[in-house]
């Protein structure tokens, strides 16, 4: 009997001590309601501006249209590339790809208007062409951002030294049209103005060019397999279409040496024979291949010429210019 006495004037105080606890914790959650450590609830979520700086990216707010605001930049290297493109990351980087910096940019007034800017550095100018090329949308339209540049009725493309950009925008809309144009405009003049060109693009002339017909050649190029990074460009002389080349040598030496080789390939398959020109710095240049004219000469280490043209006169037209230019400066 005094042990079940005992035993129940136990469980009493345990009881009230099990009270007590409960009562303060209750208070304790009730003045933690009133203070929280912002220490606790920080996210990886990338804040305007400070964590891009963070994390090492660099974005291009400078080149922001008038209206617009930009949004925090994102960074991509070889590793990551595939996270933001996806079933093309091979493509850019077999070309030598360095670094991808992506950055949204929003309309001040209607958040439902916005555009992308993609910025591709590619390593280098060869790289940055290589891919604006194999990228270029066949209905684009030239614009004048750059002799690189053109734009579709939602995106605007353009390539400067050693960048490849690509401007995609939210909808078809007039003032995002306008405001991609005028984002391109800046970062051409604030970001690529130095970003160095293509000497081989620098020789042609730009009399008489077809714009946007820039092309290169990887390898083989029109047929001859020796033929690795040739340049070429269209031009409409007076009706007349000239297709002009250039490709770039190590030395004196050997632009001599595949000057030879391709005029040898010319005759022995296609049976070109040698012909007089009136200009004298295309005397031995100019090739009769039935009809076709095939003008091939070397210049410094520069091999340049026009390929399969109609017209003698304005192939020599041409070609004569892209000798002038060598002479004149390119190395």
């Amino acid at each position: 009997m005094g042990f079940r006495n005992g035993t129940g004037r136990v469980e009493s105080v345990v009881g009230i001590l099990l009270i007590a606890v409960l009562v303060l914790v209750v208070a304790g959650v009730f003045a933690k309601q009133f203070y929280y450590d912002k220490s606790f609830f920080i996210t990886d979520m990338p804040q305007s501006g400070g964590e891009a700086e963070a994390t090492g990216a660099k974005g291009f707010e400078a080149v922001a249209p008038a209206g617009f605001e930009a949004g925090t930049a994102e960074e991509f290297d070889e590793k990551s590339l595939y996270e933001k493109i996806d079933g093309k990351a091979d493509l850019y980087l077999e070309s030598g790809f360095k670094k991808l910096t992506c950055q949204i940019f929003t309309n001040s007034v209607a958040s439902e208007k916005w555009f992308e800017f993609y910025v591709y550095d590619m390593g280098n100018a060869l790289n940055a062409f290589s891919v604006y090329s194999v990228q270029k949308r066949p209905q684009g339209e030239n614009i004048a951002v750059t002799d690189l540049a053109y734009k579709t009725p939602d995106a605007v493309f353009l390539c400067k030294g050693k960048y490849y950009c690509e401007i995609m925008s939210s909808a078809l809309d007039e003032t995002i049209a306008k405001a991609m144009l005028e984002a391109a405009e800046k970062f051409v003049g604030k970001f690529a103005g130095q970003a160095g060109s293509l000497v081989q693009l620098e020789i042609f002339s730009k009399e008489y060019l077809v714009g946007g017909s820039y092309k290169l050649y990887l390898a083989e190029a029109y047929g001859f397999d020796k033929f690795k990074n040739v340049f070429s460009a269209v031009y409409d002389v007076n009706g007349s279409s000239v297709t002009a080349f250039v490709y770039q040598a190590k030395t004196p030496a050997d632009a001599n040496e595949m000057a030879a080789a391709y005029r040898q390939f010319l005759v022995d398959n296609a049976q070109a024979q040698d012909i007089a020109s009136e200009y004298p710095s295309l005397g031995g240049a100019v090739l009769d291949m039935s009809g076709f004219y095939e003008i091939v000469f070397a210049k410094n280490n520069f091999v340049a010429g026009v390929h399969e043209t109609e017209d003698k006169n304005a192939g020599e037209l041409i070609a004569d210019k892209l000798y002038q230019a060598i002479t004149a400066g390119a190395k």
